[in-house]
């Protein structure tokens, strides 16, 4: 979308998976998720340009309902994207990012490539999402450190978004992951993401995320 034009924030991610939007020059967005267990990741990036956005992510356990806060060896990750190439007329985007934060179930993404198409489907405004990213590099096991995704978003109404993602599919299956968004404009977005579906009642629970892009 034209950022002179566009009344809606990019699309980072869908549940998880990062895409390949990145946000406009001069942007700043925060994204707080609230998951099972009380714990809270919260990120906060902004853009230097219609390319490329930094910041950083940190992960507390436990934060809300009793007991004692704790955090993980390492709680705060950098968190970066570079937009490389855009094909405007195969409406096709491809980045490259880095995504250091795991939560719960959720493996981190780690340094990865993402690319992101435009589809035609009537009336209605879709994406297709796909990637993959290495986890770690020390002892790299190509059979347990990859990350890979697909994914699909698409918008019923300029406010209300759905998306579907099967992420890190090549670690046990992965996890098919559902989201349902409502957007105010450039600003507020409120979503609850359907986490680990199809895989039994015991292991299926809810996130609710918070988007604020200014």
């Amino acid at each position: 979308p034209d950022p002179m034009t566009s009344t809606f924030a990019p699309e980072l991610e869908v549940s998880d998976a990062p895409t390949a939007g990145t946000l406009f020059a001069r942007m700043f967005n925060m994204n707080l998720r609230l998951y099972r267990g009380g714990g809270v990741v919260a990120k906060a990036v902004a853009a230097f340009n219609n390319s490329l956005m930094l910041g950083a992510g940190v992960k507390a356990n436990d934060l809300i309902g009793s007991g004692k806060i704790t955090f993980d060896t390492d709680p705060v990750q950098a968190v970066a994207k570079l937009k490389l190439i855009a094909m405007p007329e195969y409406r096709i985007t491809t980045a490259v990012g880095y995504d250091g934060l795991d939560y719960d179930l959720t493996r981190k993404h780690g340094l990865y490539a993402a690319v992101s198409k435009d589809l035609a489907f009537g009336p209605f405004s879709l994406r297709g999402h796909g990637g993959v990213g290495a986890v770690r590099f020390r002892g790299f096991d190509r059979h347990h450190d990859l990350n890979a995704w697909v994914a699909v978003t698409g918008s019923l109404t300029d406010e209300l978004h759905l998306g579907m993602e099967w992420d890190d599919f090549l670690l046990d299956h992965g996890q098919a992951n559902a989201q349902i968004a409502y957007s105010w404009d450039m600003g507020l977005r409120l979503e609850v993401d359907l986490k680990t579906l199809f895989r039994g009642y015991d292991v299926y629970h809810r996130v609710l995320k918070i988007v604020y892009t200014f």
